[in-house]
This record gives C-alpha cells, sequence and structure tokens, in this order.
C-alpha cells in the first residue's frame, strides 16, 4: 500500500488519543505546546488525533490519582472525537497509569490498543537507585519535572513496587498492548541524561540489557507486543528534542501495529 492510500485508510480508523504526564505548573504557562509535535506527526501520519495532559501537583501524585484523571478527562475527549473507543498511546511512566486505567478503572470499554513509549513496565532499576540514595535528588528532579510527575513520585516505580502492580494490573482481553523501548549512548544524549544514563548503564547487572534512553532500561520497557527499540534518549521519544525526527519513528511504530 503506497503512503498516501494508508492515510487514506487511517482516517476511517479508530483515533488515537496520546498521553502524557505534565506538572501543573508547566500545564499553566505552556498548555500541551510541547507536545504539539508529537500531534502533528501523528496527524501527518494519517490519523486523527487529540493529546490527554494528565496534570500534576508537585506534591502529590500516585498512579492511582493519575489513573483517576485518565478516567475523568477520557470520555469528554472521546466526545469531541465522536467515537466510543480509540487507540491510546502513553509516553514514559504515564503508560503505568494508563494501565491500571484499563484494568482497574473500566477503561478497557473505551481503549482498543494500548502502545507505550519507553514505560518502566518491569520496574526501573534508576528509582530503584534513587530509593537507595545512590542516585540522588539534584539527578532525578530535572527528570521528573520533564515526565511531568513530583520527584517523589518516581519512587512508585521501583521494581518492586512494579512487580506488586504487574500483579493487580492485569492485560486484558479486549485489549491489544504494545510497547516500545529506547537507546541512546551516553555522549550522544542530551545533557539532562547523560549521568543517568551512564549510571543505569555501568551500574544494573550485566545479565540484563543496560542499554537505555537516559531513565528507562530496555528489558524494562518490554510489555505486551514488543514493537521496536527507538534509537533516542527519553526526551527525543517524544519530540520534546529539536532535531530527532519522531516523524520516522511514528511511521514506523504505527505500521507495526497495524500489522497485528
Amino acid at each position: 500500500m503506497t503512503e498516501a492510500a494508508k492515510i487514506i485508510s487511517r482516517k476511517t480508523r479508530l483515533p488515537v488519543v496520546f498521553a502524557f504526564n505534565i506538572l501543573n505548573n508547566y500545564y499553566k504557562e505552556f498548555g500541551v505546546q510541547h507536545f504539539a509535535p508529537i500531534k502533528r506527526t501523528i496527524q501527518n501520519i494519517g490519523y486523527n488525533v487529540e493529546l490527554l495532559p494528565i496534570v500534576n501537583l508537585h506534591f502529590k501524585s500516585s498512579i492511582e490519582s493519575r489513573a483517576a484523571a485518565i478516567r475523568e478527562q477520557l470520555p469528554e475527549v472521546l466526545d469531541k472525537m465522536g467515537v466510543k473507543q480509540c487507540h491510546l498511546m502513553a509516553y514514559s511512566v504515564s503508560g503505568i497509569d494508563a494501565r491500571h486505567y484499563i484494568s482497574n478503572l473500566g477503561g478497557n470499554e473505551y481503549i482498543n490498543t494500548l502502545t507505550t513509549i519507553s514505560t518502566p513496565h518491569r520496574g526501573s532499576f534508576l528509582a530503584d537507585s534513587y530509593n537507595e540514595r545512590l542516585v540522588l535528588d539534584d539527578d532525578i528532579d530535572p527528570i521528573t519535572r520533564m515526565i511531568g510527575i513530583p520527584q517523589k513520585s518516581f519512587k512508585e516505580f521501583c521494581t518492586s513496587n512494579i512487580e506488586a502492580f504487574n500483579v493487580v494490573a492485569p492485560n486484558q482481553e479486549k485489549v491489544k498492548y504494545f510497547s516500545c523501548g529506547a537507546l541512546r549512548e551516553g555522549k550522544q544524549c542530551s545533557e539532562l541524561f547523560i549521568k543517568t544514563q551512564n549510571w543505569i548503564h555501568v551500574k544494573k547487572e550485566r545479565n540484563f540489557p543496560t542499554d537505555n534512553d537516559g531513565v528507562v532500561a530496555l528489558d524494562e520497557a518490554v510489555w505486551g507486543k514488543h514493537l521496536m527499540n527507538i534509537v533516542g534518549d527519553h526526551s527525543e521519544i517524544a519530540g520534546l528534542r529539536v532535531g530527532f525526527n519522531i516523524d520516522t519513528v511514528y511511521r514506523n511504530i504505527f505500521d507495526k501495529v497495524e500489522d497485528y
């Protein structure tokens, strides 16, 4: 099928909702403008798409509260699009929030597919290190600001907590699950991730993959059908770094999802 034919075909399919976390003060100042490149990219691929920002206060946020925010907002988004279901894409830790919504808050009635982009489904070695004070606040604070959650909330993604979460948030039969990981060599990462990328690469046990995007290692991002590993750091894969070609990346993701 030609690219033009794909675009025409996609216009008749279920739309895409792209979910991400954002801190309240950034949302008040910037709205969703930082994720506009993602929306534009998915539109150019041929899908109708809306953004779903999960707005978090600096001092209070949890997987449960963020999943509840999806439950509250998504019906309005679907009404706006004139549909009853969508393909949900979730960036970073919002993929965990989305899974809780689907498994425990009735989201399986509204979600046809869930595709997560560098989500720590197996827990996070970086979060483990932060809990153990091997990685400090100054290293984590700019990362949590970028991924849109309070600094303390990052501890939720330690391996033991997410292993327990996976027991109570099983996949739902009605929903197809897809995942993508990401990796970037330390010197090629944006400055924000150079230190944490190297920490994960050097310190993580060698019987696990140590390639990572500065936040999530490749093995941590696997859930459902694993589609691909993107060459990019944790900001690039969400279109948050100028000069990174997200168009090609997301075309490949949607081509692969459509194969299943």
